[in-house]
């Protein structure tokens, strides 16, 4: 079974590149999702529930909007 990954990073060319290389080149992980700020990673992440978030600190709507929706998943996850 294949571990699931949603990336979260500030360039989309990072994005493109990330989700490819992960997908074609190791079986062993699907990329379900990615996401350029804080806001669009808390969708997939709710509906996917991915084994993996790769968090960049920096996102697009700010410069530490990584560490803050880091710390909104947390806080998210240890609710349930």
């Amino acid at each position: 079974m294949a571990i699931s990954l949603v990336f979260a990073v500030q360039d989309a060319l990072a994005n493109e590149v990330l989700c490819p290389a992960f997908n074609q080149r190791r079986k062993q992980f699907n990329v379900v999702a990615w996401a350029l700020t804080g806001e669009d990673l808390f969708k997939p992440v709710a509906e996917r529930q991915p084994d993996i978030a790769v968090i960049s600190a920096t996102l697009q709507d700010e410069p530490t909007a990584g560490l803050r929706a880091l710390r909104e998943l947390g806080l998210t996850r240890s609710s349930k």
